[in-house]
C-alpha cells in the first residue's frame, strides 16, 4: 500500500480493515481501498471507498454488526472533524466469479 499517489491511507480505511478482519476472519478473500483515496483526488468532502470480497454469504447478524461498527467510525459529508464518510461494499466472490 505504499505506492498510493497521495501517500497516506485514510484513518477510516485502517479502522475498517480492523473491523472487517475481526468480523470476517478467514472468510476474507481481499480488502481493497479504491477511489479518490488512491488516485490522488481525495478532497475535503470525499468519502473513503473500501471493497471487501468474502468467500461466502454473510448471515444477517454479521451484516448488522458490520453496519453498527462502521457507523461508529464513519463521518458525515461536510463535518469539521476530519472524519470521512465510509462507503464499504461487501461482495461474495462466488456471486461474481465466473463473471
Amino acid at each position: 500500500m505504499s505506492n498510493l499517489i497521495n501517500g497516506k491511507i485514510p484513518n477510516q480505511a485502517i479502522q475498517t480493515l480492523k473491523i472487517v478482519k475481526d468480523l470476517f476472519g478467514s472468510s476474507i478473500v481481499g480488502v481493497y481501498l479504491f477511489g479518490s483515496a488512491v488516485n490522488g483526488g481525495l478532497r475535503i468532502n470525499s468519502d473513503v471507498d473500501v471493497l471487501v470480497v468474502v468467500n461466502h454469504s454473510l448471515p444477517q447478524l454479521t451484516r448488522k454488526k458490520l453496519t453498527e461498527r462502521l457507523m461508529t467510525i464513519s463521518g458525515k459529508i461536510g463535518n469539521t472533524d476530519s472524519v470521512r464518510p465510509l462507503e464499504v461494499t461487501v461482495i461474495n466472490r462466488s456471486e461474481v466469479v465466473p463473471w
